[in-house]
């Protein structure tokens, strides 16, 4: 695959929203561990337990297997997903929102996430 067609990391779109790629599929792999993969790509990536967090507030409470029969999560807005971490962690926004940012970026890299419209 060329760099047009698989932009690195750095150059992932900024995104007001985003949500879970059409393409992706994902499974509990542990406790607080999550194992995702594009299905086009087919390299599996395993997700720290703070990566699987973010994952987890993406998937709004999904289970993998809502994927084979629901409709495709909601997109998420980057600030409320933001929030969502520093709650989690019990930090704030402002020590998480970087990092997030980092995260979806990668995600989007390996075609996990896209930016989404909101309605």
């Amino acid at each position: 695959m060329s760099d047009a067609e698989h932009p690195p990391f750095a150059q992932a779109p900024a995104a007001r929203a985003w949500r879970v790629a059409p393409t992706t599929a994902w499974v509990r792999s542990g406790e607080h561990q999550v194992t995702v993969m594009d299905l086009d790509e087919g390299n599996p990536q395993v997700l720290s337990p703070t990566g699987s967090a973010v994952w987890e507030l993406l998937l709004d409470g999904r289970t993998p297997e809502d994927d084979l029969a629901a409709d495709p999560p909601k997109p998420v807005e980057e600030e409320a997903l933001c929030g969502a971490v520093a709650e989690a962690f019990g930090v704030d926004v402002e020590v998480v929102a970087a990092d997030t940012r980092a995260f979806l970026g990668m995600l989007a890299g390996h075609r996990l996430v896209v930016p989404a419209v909101l309605p």
